[in-house]
C-alpha cells in the first residue's frame, strides 16, 4: 500500500516528534500555506502547549459539497502541472504578483520537474480537504492570521474559518508582497515579527 502523506499525518508526527523529545511547550510555531494548514490542524489537536502560532496565508479546509471540491482539486491541479510542463514562461506569469528573480523561478521550475504528478495532486487534496475535529479547542495564547493585502479576496474563506473557529486570533495584512511572499522575499521582516511574538 501506497504511503500517503497528509496535513493530519503532518501535524500528528510533529507533535510526537516534540514530545518524544521532551518538548512539552513551544514558545511559536509558523507555517505558511499548507504549513498553515499543518499548524491549524496542530493547534486543533492541542497535544502541545503552544505559546504563540502564526498561519501565515494558511489554507483552511473547503466548506463545500464533495463534487464541488473534486473540481477545485482539478483546476488547481491543472494550474500548477501546467506550469511543470510548460516550464518558465508560464511560471512568470503565475508569480506575477511577487518581484521574483530569475535565479528564483529557476529553483522553482526545476523543483517541479521533481514532482511526479501523483504529489502534486496529492498535495491539493490533502490541503485543501483535510479533516478537523468536529469540537475545536485549543490552549494556544496567541494566534495571529497573516494574509498580503494582494491575496485579501482569495483568502477571505480562510479568515472567516479562522475567525469562526479560533476567535482569539488576531488579523494581519502585509502590503507589497503576495501569498507566501513575505517568508520567500521578505525573510528580515518575517524574522523581527517572529522575534516581536516570542518576546511578547
Amino acid at each position: 500500500m501506497p504511503f500517503l502523506t497528509s496535513v493530519e499525518e503532518i501535524a500528528a508526527e510533529l507533535a510526537y516528534w516534540l514530545i518524544y523529545h521532551g518538548y512539552k511547550e513551544i514558545a511559536c510555531i509558523y507555517g505558511c500555506s499548507m504549513g498553515g494548514a499543518v499548524v491549524t490542524r496542530f493547534l486543533a489537536d492541542d497535544r502541545v502547549k503552544v505559546r504563540n502560532a502564526v498561519i501565515d496565508g494558511g489554507i483552511t479546509p473547503y466548506q463545500l459539497p464533495w463534487i464541488a471540491t473534486r473540481f477545485i482539486a482539478v483546476r488547481d491541479f491543472l494550474m500548477i502541472y501546467m506550469g511543470k510542463l510548460g516550464g518558465l514562461k508560464l511560471l512568470e506569469k503565475a508569480f506575477s504578483t511577487d518581484e521574483y528573480s530569475d535565479e528564483d523561478l529557476k529553483y522553482v521550475d526545476k523543483v517541479l520537474k521533481f514532482m511526479s504528478p501523483r504529489t502534486i495532486w496529492r498535495t491539493f487534496e490533502s490541503c485543501n480537504n483535510y479533516r478537523m475535529p468536529d469540537q475545536i479547542h485549543t490552549g494556544c495564547g496567541h494566534i495571529e492570521y497573516w494574509y498580503a493585502a494582494a491575496e485579501e479576496k482569495d483568502r477571505a474563506w480562510d479568515i472567516d474559518y479562522i475567525r469562526k473557529n479560533f476567535p482569539q486570533t488576531e488579523f494581519r495584512k502585509f502590503e507589497d508582497v503576495g501569498h507566501g511572499g513575505l517568508a520567500a522575499l521578505k525573510p528580515e521582516v518575517l524574522a523581527a515579527e517572529i522575534e516581536r511574538l516570542i518576546r511578547g
